[in-house]
């Protein structure tokens, strides 16, 4: 393609053709801007490859972080429940003084909570990246959401 326009150059300029001189340089023009419009697309298409790729591997660590918490509440839960039908049989007959002194499960269910805190550290780093297209984000307002649903400061603490 470039051989035929330096032809075509070499045959108009000793002519003297000025204007078909113009109309090829013109032509030429073009053919550049073209070349510039086609390499920005594909900059455009790589880069938007790269943005979905990087919000699938932090989808990805939110899911892992998700599964993390809830294996954890799932180690956890069987106590919070012992502790609740501990709780429940002392609202229905107080025990004596003297029960709580000898019994010690009925001071630990007072006491010796676990901690537990829903992990949001993926989260935190989901709300620095930007959605690239739609579907990214109705997905990060739907994520966005759970977390401020379900992330409370409920103060629990092991002593």
């Amino acid at each position: 393609m470039l051989r035929i326009f330096r032809q075509m150059r070499q045959k108009l300029l000793p002519e003297n053709r000025f204007s078909k001189y113009l109309l090829y340089a013109l032509g030429e023009i073009a053919l550049v801007v073209i070349g510039i419009l086609i390499a920005l697309q594909v900059n455009d298409w790589n880069e938007s490859r790269l943005s979905r790729a990087e919000m699938a591997k932090v989808y990805v660590s939110i899911l892992d972080d998700l599964e993390n918490d809830y294996g954890r509440l799932a180690q956890i839960l069987p106590d919070f429940e012992w502790k609740i039908s501990v709780i429940h049989g002392i609202i229905t007959e107080p025990p004596t003084p003297g029960q709580w002194v000898a019994n010690d499960s009925l001071f630990n269910s007072f006491s010796s909570f676990a901690d537990f805190e829903i992990g949001k550290e993926r989260f935190e780093l989901l709300k620095t990246k930007v959605a690239v297209d739609e579907q990214s984000r109705v997905l990060n307002n739907r994520i966005t959401d759970f977390y401020k649903k379900h992330s409370t400061d409920i103060g629990v603490r092991t002593y």
